[in-house]
């Protein structure tokens, strides 16, 4: 881990004007609380109310398998049975020619390795009312899932502007209880999802980029572009 350190110093005047500043924003606070409460409960009220007649007119549907009934359109339905994804509806990432079977969703995750900014202060009270403030910022590594801006980072300290490849969701379409399809915000809510072991199948030539082709290694159940998977450095990618 690497570090360093900044000191600065804040004089008396700047110490009453910065208290003056917070007391005019403590203030507004509090007075926009009393609307924003009462909003609140206004809304818990209404969710409440939306619950209580959903409890009464909900209709239980025995057997997902059954036809349709066409008298339940636009009604509120429960329903218990096993989702499934059409025989041609398996998720696919063309990216990276993945496709397991026997699946309703498959989730590429990315990582890149980057720089991390971390900082901690400590305040001080000097002679004549000022203050002295000395603030350490320290560096680690770590694998992250989006780009960490690196912008106003000390020197030495720059991650890679962009990701290769980024995370992403691919979803069988459509997605089925017995005769009933899922609708997509039903579909939004499945995110149970577990470890991908690979079958073999994974090969760099099935990446569909030349970028990807030329630098990726086939890396336990996933991809890596790098130089060393044991040893990574700022900018390498995984994916699994």
């Amino acid at each position: 881990m690497r570090s360093h350190t900044v000191v600065t110093y804040t004089s008396w005047g700047q110490r009453v004007q910065s208290s003056c500043c917070g007391v005019f924003v403590g203030v507004a606070l509090f007075a926009g609380s009393f609307p924003l409460l009462t909003w609140n409960e206004g809304r818990s009220i209404e969710r409440y109310e939306s619950l209580e007649e959903g409890r009464k007119n909900v209709v239980a549907i025995a057997n997902p398998a059954d036809t349709i009934d066409s008298s339940l359109e636009g009604k509120l339905v429960y329903m218990s049975g096993k989702a499934e994804g059409g025989a041609d509806a398996t998720p696919y990432d063309p990216t990276f020619g993945v496709s397991p079977s026997n699946t309703l969703k498959l989730k590429r995750v990315a990582e890149m390795y980057q720089w991390e900014q971390n900082k901690s202060s400590h305040t001080t009270k000097t002679e004549g009312g000022g203050t002295r403030t000395e603030t350490t910022y320290s560096y680690n590594k770590k694998w992250s899932d989006h780009v960490i801006d690196s912008t106003f980072y000390s020197e030495g300290h720059h991650n890679p502007s962009y990701m290769p490849y980024t995370s992403q969701t691919f979803t069988a379409s459509p997605i089925t209880v017995g005769s009933h399809y899922l609708s997509q915000g039903l579909v939004d809510k499945i995110n149970w999802y577990s470890d991908w072991s690979s079958d073999g199948s994974l090969s760099v030539d099935n990446i569909a980029d030349d970028y990807g082709k030329e630098t990726a290694k086939v890396y336990g159940n996933g991809f890596y572009l790098g130089c060393c998977p044991g040893s990574p450095v700022i900018g390498d990618t995984k994916i699994s």
